[in-house]
């Protein structure tokens, strides 16, 4: 049955409807990031124990302290130096390359292909939110900034990255709490009557990752990078979501780097209803961890001009 379109006489409704899924978002993450907070420090704290009973426990040994220490703590720099040397060797060539032109024009006819095809619609972009615990780098990113993150001024292409430095012998704290940087698109599309429809959305991201740690006997390091992407759709409820994962790597002897220059494309259908508003989700989210001194970690979408993340395209057919 044909549904007359509601809009423009509920434009308000619209608004209001979107600013509700904005601030849900918002509030998600902020709870997931209090909930860290605590176990983060629960963490801190055993570390601290932990600490305190190894140096007990040298110490019962007869061990020098101060030269065990000392001696240590050489070593440790002598990882930076490593770190430093490694880091020299593999970023330029990511963070100074030139943009892809043939890779650029096949994402550009794919979207046309798409958005060419019979009784194809493009969902509308609404905006962006990069979302980051980060304040001092969401600072300088061009946009409304807002409490956690920055609506951003052009939500076309992204710039974000997430790079974490460890710190100490990794037997005690971490250098930083590790979270997500999270950009979220929002994306509205109204159906015209009840029926079956198909989502076909993508994503295209142009980036690079870097890991390092180098863990030993006397010490304990790790570093970590995990990457992903999900999109949801929500007309009366969320409808669930499908996430993608791009790259999860976590080890404590690891010394690896390389593009991360791809994309992903979701098809799935759902049952909508005409003449209200369906609205659309999607996040890609970036997160690194270190830990101990020469433990290095960087998801990069950000330097250069060739790194960065575009605004997914969705199109929308009905059976």
């Amino acid at each position: 049955m044909e549904k007359k379109s509601a809009f423009p006489e509920d434009l308000a409704k619209m608004e209001e409807m979107f600013r509700e899924l904005r601030k849900s978002t918002n509030d998600e993450y902020d709870k997931e990031l209090d909930s860290l907070k605590v176990e983060w420090e629960i963490q801190q704290k055993e570390r601290k124990e932990e600490e305190k009973e190894i140096r007990t426990f040298l110490s019962e040994m007869g061990v020098d302290l101060r030269k065990y220490l000392s001696n240590l703590e050489k070593m440790e720099k002598n990882d930076l130096k490593k770190l430093h040397s490694f880091l020299k060797r593999c970023k330029p060539q990511f963070v100074d390359r030139e943009p892809n032109y043939d890779m650029r024009l096949r994402e550009e006819i794919q979207r046309t292909s798409f958005f060419n095809s019979n009784n194809w619609n493009q969902a509308n972009l609404i905006g962006a939110d990069l979302l980051a615990p980060d304040k001092e780098f969401l600072s300088e990113i061009e946009g409304e900034q807002h409490n956690p993150g920055v609506w951003l001024y052009d939500a076309k292409k992204v710039k974000d990255k997430s790079v974490s430095t460890g710190k100490g012998c990794g037997c005690s704290a971490y250098g930083h709490m590790p979270y997500a940087h999270t950009t979220v698109w929002y994306y509205t599309y109204m159906p015209p009557h009840n029926g079956k429809y198909w989502i076909y959305a993508g994503i295209n991201y142009h980036g690079f990752f870097v890991i390092y740690a180098n863990d030993k006997s006397y010490n304990s390091k790790n570093a970590e990078i995990h990457v992903k992407t999900d999109i949801e759709a929500i007309q009366y409820f969320p409808r669930g979501i499908r996430e993608h994962r791009i790259i999860d790597l976590d080890d404590d002897n690891i010394s690896k780097s390389g593009l991360l220059d791809a994309k992903k494309i979701w098809s799935f259908n759902e049952i909508f209803g005409g003449g209200d508003l369906v609205q659309l989700r999607v996040r890609f989210a970036i997160d690194t961890d270190a830990r101990g001194n020469g433990s290095y970690a960087e998801v990069n979408f950000q330097d250069g001009k060739a790194n960065y993340i575009d605004a997914p395209f969705i199109f929308i057919v009905t059976e």
